[in-house]
């Protein structure tokens, strides 16, 4: 719940994190041990053009810049019209990690989930190749993670 809350906050100020993979995230034992986010370094706001910035300050031209085994196919395709879908995709692809110890290669296998589906169900909405097909908000992904309890 955590981690969808704090990709739920960063959307909210129209920012694009683009690289949501477990490591991005700690517990802040300071504060109820909330889950905390990490690591904006290729952070983006919602329009803003980062091909420059990229390119000077951070990655090689033509670099793969994101978490490669949690990115989007909009990501991996390295197209110029990432939105917050790149971060809905990401955050199912942590989730399933977090449940089931297994990074996959595209659409997770139903055998693994630990709720008897109920999260694949969840996840693979979330991991569609084309963006318009994916769960719509990080929030209705968060709201189906809370039926799991």
């Amino acid at each position: 719940m955590d981690v969808c809350d704090a990709v739920s906050h960063i959307h909210s100020h129209d920012i694009i994190h683009r690289d949501i993979k477990p490591e991005n995230f700690v517990i802040d034992r300071d504060f109820a041990d909330r889950v905390t986010m990490i690591d904006f370094g290729i952070a983006k706001h919602i329009g803003e053009n980062v091909d420059d910035r990229l390119r000077r300050n951070i990655s090689r031209e033509n670099e793969f810049v994101g978490p490669l085994a949690f990115s989007s196919t909009e990501q991996i395709n390295k197209r110029p019209d990432i939105d917050k879908r790149s971060d809905i995709f990401q955050t199912a692809k942590v989730l399933w990690f977090l449940a089931t110890g297994v990074i996959t290669a595209g659409i997770p296998s139903a055998s693994l989930d630990p709720y008897c589906g109920r999260l694949h169900s969840l996840v693979i909405k979330a991991l569609r190749d084309e963006p318009n097909e994916r769960t719509r908000t990080v929030e209705d992904l968060r709201d189906g993670i809370a039926y799991l309890r």
